[in-house]
């Protein structure tokens, strides 16, 4: 009584194996192994995919589950409950019956189906072969149900017929191959077979050139972000000027000076000035002592309100390349508040041009057709009000309404001059009128704005002082530095053009034939904070 394979006694328990007895031992190493804990089995088993289980083993992935019954394998031969592997893979819903898969399944247009929800749109049969998508009902068109001339695949007996090329067609069916429709009169072969009518080769046409117009258009763009980083395009608030920094400059001693944002007190009887921490029920009386002493420094020496505009650098060619920053006073050029003038003035453009997406700003487009076929505007920041009450403690709270004014530049002998506009409907204008209306609400969207708000309540608070006599240290003030960009001699005063033109392209019927007219916009901007009065009220 000896095993088939060591030729030893047999003792314990025995197998029987190809008709032939084993020992314990022996069919022990010849029992396949587990997957899971890769021990022998010798009892019942669970066999998929070319692998094997104890049942005990036999567990889900993700769960660690006992499987007992159906069960789903990845493709990386990993096992899975129908729970888990339906959390881990959601099934695809049929797009014929809204319906899960959950077996089989035909994909078409990366849209799938049950095989028989896949059905013919005219037959309504399961499609087995070939299709085609169908162009005047939902859905796909098998084999059998398929046109079968060249252009409606029925017989030309009994109905008039063209001759097109090298084939005859049905009158009826020689149709624009874009809009379907029947072609009466001109047309334009499009290619072999195919021929389009004056209105779709016309849409055709203007299609085209928008596309080159788009093309450069995101050229531009991508300009437009590199210039952006280069030249410093956007208004860092790191450069707001501290007001307890501008008063240890005047020579206010670091002990006295308050805390928080600053308010003025002006004593109407000693004509006195002094600065106080900004009361929460009064924020719109804080100022920026800062800008507060350069606008009283500005208003001294050069008698006027500061002034900037972003000019064409050749006057004869307003959508050149580069575009110059003036300012006035020249003083102001390489100073911070001459870069939030810069800055609100290129925020403004960026938002007209549409560079920046305001969603609830229901600006008009800015490009829309007219009758011109170029049109050079500037966009202008201006005061529209201003004035200053003084509360009883003596609190000056600045007040002021800005807005956006138009104007269009002209050709003259000297070149593009600034001319007020005539038409009210012009889109230029009704960019100005839309950006006026919201004027509040875009200096709280673009900051390069509000900060524009800040130096005018400045201006106006120093004008209100300088009127109202106020006394000043002459010698303090003179000395006084108006706060610089850390760019120094590096500042750019020249910057490229933020966008040649804007290119429209329109296809016109005159006396029957097809005529390509295109339209370009150039655009600029200035801020003028002249005040609308000659005296604060």
């Amino acid at each position: 009584f000896v095993c088939k394979e060591c030729r030893g006694p047999i003792s314990d328990s025995y197998f029987m194996g190809d008709g032939a007895l084993m020992c314990g031992a022996c069919h022990a190493a010849r029992a396949p192994r587990c997957q899971q804990c890769a021990l022998p089995i010798t009892g019942k088993a669970v066999a998929t995919g070319g692998q094997t289980f104890h049942e005990e083993c036999f567990v889900c992935r993700d769960c660690s589950d006992r499987i007992e019954g159906s069960f789903h394998a990845d493709e990386k031969g990993g096992i899975f409950c129908k729970r888990c592997y339906e959390a881990r893979y959601p099934p695809s819903v049929c797009k014929g019956c809204k319906l899960k898969i959950t077996g089989r399944f035909v994909e078409v247009d990366s849209r799938p189906f049950h095989p028989h929800c896949f059905v013919c749109a005219c037959c309504r049969q399961p499609i087995q072969g070939s299709y085609l998508e169908s162009e005047e009902t939902p859905g796909y068109i098998c084999e059998a149900c398929q046109p079968k001339c060249e252009v409606c695949r029925e017989s030309l007996a009994g109905r008039p017929s063209l001759r097109m090329e090298s084939y005859r067609v049905h009158a009826d069916c020689f149709r624009c191959c874009d809009c379907k429709s029947l072609i009466r009169r001109g047309h334009m072969q499009v290619s072999a077979g195919r021929y389009q009518c004056d209105s779709c080769h016309a849409f055709a046409w203007k299609a085209q050139e928008d596309l080159k117009a788009a093309q450069i258009v995101a050229r531009e763009q991508r300009i437009t972000r590199k210039n952006s980083m280069d030249y410093r395009l956007e208004w860092r608030p790191e450069l707001v000027p501290c007001s307890r920094r501008a008063l240890q400059d005047l020579g206010v001693p670091e002990t006295r000076l308050p805390p928080g944002q600053l308010v003025l007190c002006h004593d109407a009887a000693t004509g006195g000035v002094t600065c106080a921490s900004a009361p929460r029920a009064v924020p719109d009386a804080a100022v920026n002592i800062s800008y507060l002493a350069a606008g009283l420094r500005i208003l001294q020496e050069f008698r006027r309100e500061p002034r900037f505009s972003l000019d064409p650098k050749d006057k004869r060619e307003p959508s050149g390349d580069l575009q110059v920053k003036r300012f006035i006073p020249p003083v102001l050029a390489r100073t911070v508040l001459g870069e939030v003038l810069f800055q609100a003035d290129y925020a403004l453009k960026e938002l007209c041009f549409q560079e920046r997406i305001v969603p609830w700003l229901p600006l008009p487009n800015l490009f829309q057709e007219t009758s011109e076929n170029f049109c050079a505007a500037r966009l202008w920041f201006v005061v529209r009000s201003a004035g200053v009450t003084r509360a009883a403690d003596g609190v000056l709270v600045p007040h002021l309404e800005m807005g956006v004014d138009a104007r269009r530049l002209t050709v003259t002998a000297d070149g593009y001059t600034d001319a007020p506009y005539t038409d009210p409907n012009d889109p230029v204008a009704l960019v100005a009128k839309v950006v006026t209306q919201y004027f509040h609400r875009v200096a709280e969207h673009l900051p390069a704005v509000a900060e524009l708000m800040a130096v005018t309540k400045a201006m106006i608070l120093a004008r209100y002082l300088l009127e109202s006599g106020c006394r000043l240290d002459e010698p303090v003030l003179r000395n006084f530095r108006l706060p610089s960009c850390p760019e120094g001699s590096d500042y750019a005063m020249e910057i490229p053009t933020l966008r040649k033109a804007h290119r429209a392209a329109s296809v016109l019927d005159q006396d029957g034939q097809l005529v390509l007219r295109k339209q370009e916009r150039s655009l600029h901007g200035g801020v003028d904070l002249g005040l609308p009065s000659k005296k604060v009220p």
